[in-house]
């Protein structure tokens, strides 16, 4: 047995989490590695994770009290955690710590004196050495994010190394922390079934034959539903998936009327789902049916994991000017990219990408950059 012992903590729950969790829980599992897991809800997790008894439900008790409290909020997940962690009575035991969500950990705009006394007591009581995986150093590609001092939880002794999904800006935070920072695979489940659901032979007959175009996950403004939606109702000879469920405080109240007429009408080269589909097999269903993934989203300067589902089902994508995904769709030639906002050139990005011939073996290339044989390696730097 590996003589190391690891503790992955993840805050959250929901969407990406769970696949994250048992992605990392079934390679360490396979490695023979000690390991274990906190986690807000076990309910998500897979049946052989849970039968490892290495899962323990992750309590957070002090993070919600002050959950609208701006000063107290992150030092208070900071209490829940150190808390939740010294229970697992790790004693005797060469532990380490990955953060699987390293976002929440960091603070915002407060003064120095604050920071700095934070950042001491974390570093007094908080684990001795850990490492995390930071989704959205949003300031690297925003040139007008001014939120840069937010990483400064990552400069401490006890942080040893950091790792990104964002391969374009590792070198960046590397300078800036002065300590080795690593890519991290954007793990998805791609599982399949050849069973078909109610769900998908309600869309294949509405779509009587016409391709698809998809919008999934959950239905959030920022995901460019109101744009898409008009689109759609230009483009007559296409269908257009709208699954997911629908983000209502993301909207105004005029524009959610507007979203729930529209849907009740039933319009006729539509189908608007508004309901969770869970990841796996399921959610992996809808992106096999469609022809085209849409992930055109309003100032989202990352990825989304969308992608590499895209690349492993060979579907093109369209995705936002300027930012990362642009990067990759390029790069990988499996899309096309435009201005969220501008419904002209949505329009003639669908039109386009109708005969887009993709790159099968580079889209291929980029699902195995981001496979469970790539989470293996990365693993074993967590590791060591």
């Amino acid at each position: 047995m590996n003589s190391a012992h690891l503790t992955i903590i993840d805050t959250r729950s929901g969407g990406h989490h769970p696949t994250y969790i048992n992605k990392m829980a079934q390679v360490l599992t396979a490695k023979n590695v000690d390991f274990n897991i906190l986690y807000p809800n076990l309910d998500e997790l897979n049946a052989d994770v849970i039968s490892t008894n290495r899962v323990v439900k992750l309590n957070l008790y002090w993070s919600k009290k002050y959950e609208k409290n701006l000063r107290f909020k992150t030092i208070s997940l900071w209490l829940d955690i150190i808390l939740n962690y010294r229970k697992l009575n790790l004693k005797g035991k060469h532990s380490k710590v990955f953060f699987a969500w390293a976002d929440d950990l960091t603070f915002g705009k407060d003064h120095p004196y604050v920071l700095n006394f934070w950042l001491y007591i974390i570093k007094i009581f908080g684990p001795k050495v850990w490492s995390g995986l930071y989704f959205h150093p949003t300031y690297f590609r925003e040139k007008n994010d001014n939120s840069s001092s937010k990483d400064l939880i990552f400069s401490i002794r006890n942080c040893t190394q950091m790792f990104l999904l964002d391969t374009g800006v590792v070198s960046l935070l590397a300078q800036k922390l002065k300590k080795s920072v690593y890519s991290f695979p954007d793990i998805t489940d791609v599982s399949e079934s050849s069973y078909s659901n109610t769900l998908e032979k309600d869309i294949k007959a509405k779509s009587k034959g016409r391709k698809i175009i998809a919008l999934l996950g959950v239905m959030a403004k920022r995901k460019g539903l109101l744009q898409l939606l008009k689109v759609s109702k230009a483009l007559k000879e296409y269908f257009f998936l709208f699954s997911g469920p629908l983000d209502s405080n993301s909207f105004s109240e005029q524009e959610l009327v507007e979203i729930k007429n529209y849907a009740s009408s039933n319009p006729e080269n539509c189908y608007l789902y508004f309901h969770s589909v869970p990841d796996g097999s399921e959610f992996n269903k809808l992106v096999s049916l469609s022809d085209i993934i849409y992930a055109a989203y309003l100032n989202f300067p990352h990825s989304s994991n969308l992608l590499v589902k895209a690349s492993y089902f060979n579907k093109p994508v369209i995705v936002s000017k300027g930012y990362l995904m642009d990067e990759i769709a390029h790069k990988y030639k499996f899309g096309l990219s435009v201005h969220p906002e501008n419904l002209n050139e949505i329009k003639e990005a669908i039109n386009y990408i109708n005969t887009f011939r993709i790159d099968k073996a580079l889209q291929q290339a980029y699902y195995l950059k981001n496979s469970e044989a790539e989470l293996k390696k990365t693993i074993h730097k967590i590791l060591n």
